[in-house]
């Protein structure tokens, strides 16, 4: 069976001998490569590294197969800082787990922290999000990272929009400022547990639309937003042990949304 499997390096990308270029002859050989190409045949692991650019990144990204086919693809950031100059999208994975990872075996690791090993710098994004997970039919989790949030409007340090269902645990965001409508974790039509994350200096810590968040064990390092948690069009958000606070309000409810 063809398809992308195994570890792939920071290096690799150069997946041609999948691809077929020759649209006059095929034989059923030819068809069964070309069904199987965009195919996950295994558990597979992307390793990123600090001296790529946003750009590379995304290209290893787009590069993967989206039908995970029952597998596990993780995106396994190095340690070190990353300078974001644009929005990182992972966008239509289906059938399988998608992992987006820091450093998982890091000092306190499974705890609140802020001295996560990973750090996605993306204070200079001018648009979009930071980390954006958009229509994925399958669980994902992401995993100690800490990230700047620039100060701009509707930009989220993590965003899941149209997923399945999954994680987001023991992050640090941190925005640069929060005069804008700028947000640490951001979950939309989707249901996704929240925990141990620390959500610090964006306008809001952790918002909900037209969504279902269980928010558990969250909190802010002390530069608060200015709302902690968002529920807004209809959301709920589920609060269990400690939650960020917010300068002006912890909690903001709006067109139905509950905490509770």
């Amino acid at each position: 069976m063809f398809g992308r499997t195994g570890a792939i390096t920071a290096t690799s990308g150069d997946y041609g001998s999948d691809e077929i270029t020759n649209d006059t002859d095929r034989t059923g050989a030819d068809l069964t490569t070309a069904l199987n190409t965009d195919l996950l045949t295994e558990d597979t692991t992307v390793n990123l590294t600090s001296t790529q650019t946003a750009a590379q990144i995304q290209a290893l990204i787009d590069a993967q197969p989206k039908n995970l086919n029952g597998y596990i693809l993780t995106f396994q950031f190095g340690d070190g800082t990353y300078t974001i100059a644009t929005q990182l999208s992972f966008t239509g994975f289906h059938g399988g787990t998608l992992n987006i990872y820091g450093n998982t075996t890091e000092t306190n690791a499974t705890i609140l922290h802020t001295t996560q090993a990973v750090h996605l710098n993306a204070s200079t994004i001018s648009a979009d999000n930071v980390i954006f997970v958009d229509t994925c039919a399958c669980w994902v989790y992401t995993r100690n990272l800490k990230i700047t949030v620039p100060d701009v409007a509707n930009c989220a340090g993590i965003e899941y929009k149209n997923v399945m269902g999954g994680q987001i645990r023991f992050n640090y965001t941190l925005g640069t400022a929060k005069t804008t409508s700028n947000v640490g974790i951001a979950v939309v039509y989707s249901d996704i547990f929240v925990g141990a994350n620390y959500v610090s200096n964006t306008t809001y810590g952790i918002q909900a639309v037209v969504a279902r968040v269980s928010s558990s064990g969250n909190d802010d390092t002390g530069t608060a937003p200015n709302y902690g948690l968002e529920a807004i069009f209809g959301s709920t958000i589920g609060k269990d042990g400690t939650q960020p606070a917010g300068t002006t309000a912890n909690e903001n409810t709006a067109s139905g949304g509950v905490i509770r």
